[in-house]
């Protein structure tokens, strides 16, 4: 399978990170660092203090490079941001529309074009040039002669028609940069999404292994105090079961981490077959701005908004263009024409040349050009609906992303504050046990709630960090 070199789009984020600053102007607010609170300690793996950098190794045999190292949400974001398919694309259709403003840019410059013509035969007849050339060109040519034809063709008034089109064209140009933006924004928060999802259930595991070393230490006290007759055999089968049902977990757990795991390789865009060691870290805690900061950041930053507005001045110009044809069209022209008369028999040269002014006024066309108009009119209007429409919906998005964002905050730190409440009840459940105050089922009870405590954590902390990538997305920033 053929493939593009990878070198050709290593550029593709400052490639349209630096067009993105001439057309999408904007200084995205910053709130002041918040401190993190640490997490309750069994919640977040060591890290080893010997990790590989992140590198490439190869590829895959679908063609998608191979990665393996240390990897942190920030490198994610890199990496993500540099191999992501989706922003590709928005690269090539960026392209597309240049192209497209430099053909409609070149229908308002001159045009010149040369042509031959021999034929032979017993009477003159009119030729015109091949298909192909702009501007054509018409000759009489006698029987046995050979013809050589220069054509200039300058616009001289259009009404407004080609620099319409132009204009046009230059905003759906920059519309098309600004939706090219909008996939490095979605690349970026389905980065989030996938690495907070793989955070998760990497912290159910960790939940999983703690439960499995807790049930396994009371599996231990169990046959201990069965082998001295102090308990009865029901309380060590019991235990029994625990350790197994917390390896069941586990292993449930395990198949989710590398179902979040190929996941997340996949919105980064590499292979599945990379190798990575992933850093545990709280996420960050949502922007400080205001409500009104965040609307007036989001009405103007977003690429979605900005690719519409773009959109709308391009419809705005189409309909100039459908107004501008009903102007007459004005064109300077210029032929010179080089002709040898019965050239295969060696015949005398001739030739010449004429400068002119064309004009064409299109006076009845049945009601095309009418409809073209009321056509552009009517896309125009439906341009307007459907930013005005946008915008409401950027508007409800961010106040809802707001609210869920503070309220997946405030339930971590409340999850953080059951973990440290439930390993104290297991820690003061175990003295009582020692000091032969309690049964077993007291521990197994506070083993339990440290271990629902220790989930909602962990969903509480994943909630969290895909709440702040929605909140920053919403918003309009990276």
């Amino acid at each position: 399978m053929h493939r593009r070199p990878r070198s050709r789009r290593s550029g593709t984020v400052a490639a349209l990170s630096g067009l993105a600053l001439v057309l999408l102007v904007a200084s995205p607010l910053r709130a002041a660092p918040l401190e993190t609170p640490k997490p309750p300690p069994g919640m977040s793996r060591p890290q080893e203090e010997a990790s590989q950098p992140l590198v490439q190794v190869g590829l895959d045999a679908a063609g998608r490079p191979r990665f393996q190292g240390r990897l942190t949400l920030a490198a994610a974001l890199d990496l993500g941001l540099r191999e992501n398919l989706s922003i590709a694309l928005g690269q090539l259709e960026s392209r597309v529309a240049a192209a497209e403003t430099a053909e409609a840019a070149g229908m308002g410059r001159p045009k010149l074009s040369l042509g031959a013509v021999g034929a032979g035969g017993t009477a003159p007849m009119v030729w015109s040039a091949p298909p192909g050339a702009d501007p054509g060109f018409l000759t009489v040519l006698p029987p046995g002669a050979v013809g050589l034809n220069a054509t200039l063709m300058v616009p001289v008034f259009t009404g407004g028609l080609l620099a319409a089109r132009l204009q046009a064209a230059e905003y759906s140009q920059k519309a098309a940069v600004a939706r090219a933006f909008l996939a490095l924004r979605q690349a970026a928060r389905a980065v989030r999404v996938a690495w907070h999802d793989l955070q998760h259930a990497r912290a159910l595991e960790d939940v999983a292994s703690w439960e499995i070393r807790a049930h396994q230490e009371l599996l231990r006290l169990a046959r201990h105090q069965f082998d001295q007759g102090r308990v009865a055999r029901v309380v060590l089968l019991r235990a029994q079961a625990e350790v197994a049902a917390a390896e069941g977990r586990r292993e449930l757990a395990g198949g989710e981490v590398a179902v979040a795991e190929a996941e997340l390789k996949s919105a980064l865009g590499v292979s599945v077959q990379s190798d990575f060691e992933y850093e545990s870290a709280s996420p960050e805690p949502p922007p400080q701005a205001t409500e009104e900061e965040d609307l007036r950041t989001a009405l103007s930053d977003r690429p979605d908004l900005v690719a519409a507005r773009y959109a709308l001045e391009a419809r705005d110009r189409r309909v100039a263009q459908a107004v501008a044809e009903f102007s007459p069209q004005i064109y300077a022209m210029a032929m010179a024409e080089r002709m040898q008369m019965g050239a295969f028999q060696g015949g005398p040269l001739d030739g010449g040349y004429q400068v002119g002014l064309g004009i064409a006024w299109p006076l009845f066309d049945g009601g095309e050009r009418a409809a073209r108009l009321e056509r552009a009119q009517a896309q125009k209007e439906i341009g307007e609906l459907e930013l005005e429409r946008l915008e409401l919906e950027v508007t409800a998005q961010v106040v809802a992303a707001r609210a869920r964002a503070q309220a997946a905050w405030q339930a971590m730190e409340l999850a953080e504050a059951e973990v440290v409440a439930a390993s104290e009840g297991l820690r003061i459940a175990r003295l009582r046990h020692q000091a032969g105050r309690s049964i077993q089922l007291e521990i197994l009870d506070a083993v339990a709630a440290e271990r629902r405590a220790r989930s909602t954590l962990a969903e509480a902390t994943a909630l969290a960090g895909r709440a702040r990538a929605e909140l920053l997305y919403v918003i309009g920033r990276f």
